[in-house]
């Protein structure tokens, strides 16, 4: 589809489920093609190219982008309680020392503070992430999410949503 999202008379199918929807989103896909960096000064300047393989648009139902938007906040918001309740948990845990100086339970708190502490990171960061972002992001990343296996068949597997390609400044 060629058509400017604002020229749109028609209805659209949504994607995930089949309504009707008068909201087209697009997003943008293409591959890494290289990266450099050289040094200028006391900065260090980074390059990326990218073949960029098109544009999709494709349309998003306001109950679907609610639905994916409330699932990612729960999975994102579990993950954050689950990781800071066991690296806190792990952070209370008396050591006892074993005959080689290291009990099998101090093992346990480093392993279980450390995978806690960053499963709760990752999680405050997507949440985080989730809270912030617009209406429009939450749609295209649906699309996106939907299309990915269409995209990955023709070889690509960078994608953007339309306002953060805006951003990238460094492509060809």
């Amino acid at each position: 589809m060629s058509a400017n999202i604002n020229d749109l008379s028609q209805k659209q199918t949504c994607q995930k489920c089949g309504q009707q929807e008068d909201n087209l989103y697009a997003f943008h896909f293409g591959k890494k093609k290289s990266e450099t960096s050289r040094r200028v000064g006391n900065k260090t300047i980074y390059t990326t190219n990218y073949d960029i393989g098109g544009k999709i648009e494709a349309a998003a139902c306001n109950k679907c982008i609610q639905r994916r938007w409330v699932t990612r906040l729960v999975v994102f918001g579990i993950m954050f309680i689950a990781g800071a309740g066991a690296a806190l948990w792990a952070a209370k845990l008396n050591t006892f020392k074993g005959p080689l100086g290291i009990s099998q339970m101090a093992q346990l708190q480093t392993f279980v503070g450390g995978g806690g502490g960053i499963l709760g990171l990752i999680g405050l960061y997507g949440l985080l992430l989730n809270l912030f972002a617009g209406k429009v992001t939450h749609a295209e990343n649906l699309i996106i999410a939907i299309k990915k296996p269409e995209v990955r068949k023709l070889g690509f597997n960078t994608f953007w949503n339309t306002k953060n390609f805006k951003k990238l400044k460094r492509m060809r």
